[in-house]
């Protein structure tokens, strides 16, 4: 578990791993947490046409964890602090109705580049149309199932990136960009059922809806012998299909 310190409005933060350990019974040992100058990152958010959009999210994550989240300004503008001593994965800055874009900072490091406002050097967005794509969830009979958590790997870091399905069976995602490309897997998943045909959203497809259909998992029960009938004790079984 990582824990997070910070004190002066951010600008001093700290953060130390927790190892958990199941079924502990006493306290753990005191955590120690050594505050230090937090890094700024300025972020300046356009549109397609080089304006700047007032009230864009800028989130920054580590992996898939939000370090950070402002909103610009009028002029484009947010600034964003994160820990010192962390890793760093992407930074990611969107607007329903606008578009999103993100940038990534490579394989967690934590030497990367200070972007400052002051400096004008700021981490550059310009925000790529999107348009919402709908999954509707079934079962095998064709009806609709509620409360499947459907995950659309694309927009990861983004609200609306995995959801239910509503009574209808449909869950719909706002911020996918028009210029998404190569099949993209969606992950379906509810308690015992199974998304035996895996489901793709095709961007290249007329319309941006996807069906998703899943099978009701059964209960499989038998005996495991020997040639000579004798039952196999701690045999691994396995199904396939």
């Amino acid at each position: 578990m990582l824990v997070f310190a910070e004190t002066d409005k951010g600008r001093l933060q700290g953060t130390a791993y927790i190892k958990l350990v199941s079924e502990q019974t006493e306290p753990a040992d005191p955590t120690e947490i050594s505050l230090q100058p937090a890094r700024e990152f300025g972020a300046i958010v356009r549109d397609i046409a080089g304006e700047p959009v007032h009230g864009a999210t800028v989130r920054i994550l580590s992996k898939s964890l939000k370090l950070d989240e402002q909103t610009t300004d009028a002029e484009g503008w947010a600034v964003l602090v994160v820990p010192a001593d962390l890793p760093l994965g992407s930074i990611v800055a969107y607007k329903k109705g606008v578009g999103r874009d993100n940038k990534s900072f490579g394989t967690g490091r934590t030497n990367v580049s200070l972007y400052s406002r002051n400096a004008g050097n700021p981490v550059d967005f310009t925000l790529q149309p999107s348009r919402p794509v709908t999954v509707h969830v079934i079962d095998d009979q064709q009806r609709p199932v509620s409360g499947a958590r459907v995950i659309f790997p694309d927009v990861r870091g983004i609200p609306g990136s995995s959801g239910l399905s509503d009574d209808n069976g449909n869950v719909t995602f706002e911020m996918v960009p028009w210029n998404v490309s190569g099949a993209q897997r969606i992950g379906v998943y509810k308690e015992g059922y199974i998304d035996m045909k895996r489901t793709y959203f095709h961007p290249e497809a007329a319309t941006w809806e996807v069906t998703a259909e899943l099978v009701p998992k059964i209960i499989v029960k038998g005996q495991v012998t020997m040639p000579d009938g004798q039952p196999v004790a701690e045999a691994e079984v396995r199904a396939r299909g």
